[in-house]
């Protein structure tokens, strides 16, 4: 075990007897700081892998702003299913199916990473930097029982296992929240054009890399998407990725 792990263990530790003394307090962890009063996490910490702490840590900003927007859904009885395209390794996964354990939770992944097709596309476009493309690989590093093992309630996920839109065929749902993290131009279009006419009222739809340098087409989709349909209700985030958040009327 290294210095950084044993450390980070201890401080997950010291902030459990934290929270159990003054629950008031709820304590957590958070990016750049150690421990901050910015109210409940869904984390206890202590009961959940590291590599799930972490990721939340690393991504406060659209972790924190989901369980707020899961507060908003609920509270205005907001109807429907969930769902999520490019699932990696289930992070942002898990996130959702812990914040809404009784809906369905729709996993749009090839679990093997980008065929060399769409590398090609996507280079070809202008819109992947090589520095992205030079770490392309690791996207292939998952597999569905990986993810579906740090869900809490895997019952309520539904794997669609390959390329979309061709996974998402003859599914009849409306959708209050969907996270598209396809990173590239085509399947992102693909999933805003799949999945905007089945949002229901109130929904949210997160866009991952929306301002980020290295993966222009995520950008470029929805602006195409604004020029046939109409402006959309856009609010970006000062999340790593650079996620633009959109309300559905």
């Amino acid at each position: 075990m290294d210095e950084y792990t044993k450390i980070f263990r201890s401080v997950c530790a010291d902030i459990n007897k934290l929270n159990q003394l003054n629950p008031f307090y709820n304590f957590k962890i958070t990016r750049g700081m150690c421990a901050d009063r910015l109210g409940n996490t869904i984390f206890p910490y202590g009961q959940v892998a590291e590599e799930q702490i972490a990721s939340y840590c690393y991504d406060y900003s659209r972790s924190r702003v989901l369980e707020l927007i899961a507060k908003e859904l609920e509270e205005n009885c907001i109807d429907g299913a969930i769902a999520e395209v490019g699932v990696y390794r289930g992070e942002f996964a898990c996130l959702l199916n812990r914040l809404f354990p009784s809906k369905k939770l729709y996993l749009f992944d090839t679990f093997e990473g980008f065929s060399e097709e769409q590398i090609s596309d996507e280079k070809d476009s202008g819109y992947a930097e090589d520095s992205f493309l030079q770490r392309i690989g690791r996207f292939a590093e998952t597999n569905i029982d990986l993810v579906l093992s740090k869900m809490q309630s895997p019952d309520s996920c539904i794997v669609k296992k390959g390329f979309f839109p061709q996974t998402a065929a003859n599914i009849d749902e409306k959708f209050c929240l969907v996270s598209i993290d396809a990173d590239f131009y085509r399947t992102t279009m693909d999933a805003l054009n799949f999945f905007i006419p089945r949002m229901t009222g109130g929904g949210y739809l997160f866009m991952h890399d929306y301002n980020e340098d290295e993966l222009s087409g995520v950008k470029a989709a929805v602006k195409d998407y604004e020029k046939t349909h109409g402006r959309l209700s856009k609010v970006p985030l000062s999340d790593f990725g650079g996620t633009l958040a959109v309300s559905m009327p």
